[in-house]
């Protein structure tokens, strides 16, 4: 990443550069997630003038990646971060992508045993309460069984005394 500097660049380049102001509008977002983008080391504005950062096609590419990442790639700002500073390597970049297709799996297979989970208790036979499902109990206290916690004694399905017609 360039270093930012205090005056504009060259009447030249003044016109490739964007306020803070105007890339946050094209992107979507508020200056305020630019300005945390650069706490985090993520981009660095070229220049700081009049009190306003200003941007150059290098820190708006940039800008472009982590927005692809964050949208299509679901990656943390930190990866980002590390895809950003590490793409002049081919196998710096590649590390990080692996790591990310690894870690993405393990979602992937989170989320077939929730769905797992899920349709069991669709296919209960007690259909009004949730509660009253005994492989629901089952689901829910599974792994804390393991660790010798256990659910509160039960009697089979609860539901309300039949109502009698007298009020209590």
């Amino acid at each position: 990443m360039r270093a930012m500097s205090s005056q504009p660049t060259g009447m030249s380049d003044e016109g490739a550069l964007l306020p803070i102001h105007t890339v946050a509008r094209r992107f979507g977002m508020r200056a305020s997630t630019l300005r945390y983008y650069e706490e985090r080391d993520l981009v660095v504005p070229v220049s700081l003038h009049s009190g306003r950062r200003w941007y150059g096609p290098e820190e708006i590419r940039r800008l472009a990646v982590i927005r692809f990442w964050q949208r299509q790639g679901l990656m943390s700002l930190e990866a980002i971060r590390e895809l950003l500073d590490g793409s002049s390597s081919h196998t710096q970049w590649q590390e990080i992508v692996q790591r990310h297709i690894r870690a993405l799996q393990q979602q992937v297979e989170q989320l077939q045993q929730v769905q797992s989970y899920i349709a069991q208790s669709l296919a209960c036979e007690y259909h009004d309460r949730l509660d009253d499902c005994p492989n629901y109990e089952a689901l829910i206290w599974g792994d804390l069984d393991e660790e010798g916690v256990g659910p509160p004694a039960r009697s089979g399905p609860t539901s309300p005394p039949p109502f009698d017609g007298k009020r209590a």
